[in-house]
């Protein structure tokens, strides 16, 4: 998996690292959730360089001077259905996001899920490959 985000940012580069980590090291829950905030980070960052002035004027109510402040205000759901409303995502894009962020949120959460290993790799590699598709080819 590592392989794939050799040209990627560091930072996203960390993310995804360190969730491989948690894998390796059967904390499952933990991967899944580092997995996500690198997605996410990604996402909105893509999503605010390109719909910035959409994300502004589909939601007047949201007051932010850059993307640390939207990011701090606004719940992730809410941010992943503004995403589809300025077209950066589509409606089946924005259920899959729906469901891949409620996974997160067990995992995150005090609940009773535990998943398995398969779950927890199947997640991070459909995190990393969904990633990679917002950022420009390795040259």
């Amino acid at each position: 998996m590592s392989k794939r985000l050799s040209g990627t940012p560091v930072d996203v580069q960390d993310y995804f690292a360190e969730a491989i980590s948690c894998l390796e090291g059967e904390l499952y829950r933990s991967g899944i959730v580092l997995a996500w905030a690198g997605h996410f980070h990604v996402l909105t960052e893509v999503c605010y360089a390109k719909h910035e002035a959409d994300l502004r004027t589909a939601r007047p109510k949201w007051a932010f001077k850059d993307l640390a402040e939207l990011k701090e205000q606004v719940a992730e759901a809410n941010f992943l259905i503004a995403a589809k409303d300025v077209k950066f995502v589509s409606k089946p894009q924005l259920r899959i996001l729906d469901g891949q962020l409620s996974l997160r949120n067990q995992c995150a959460h005090p609940t009773l899920y535990r998943p398995s290993m398969n779950a927890a790799i199947g997640y991070v590699d459909t995190m990393i490959r969904q990633t990679l598709t917002y950022l420009p080819p390795a040259p």
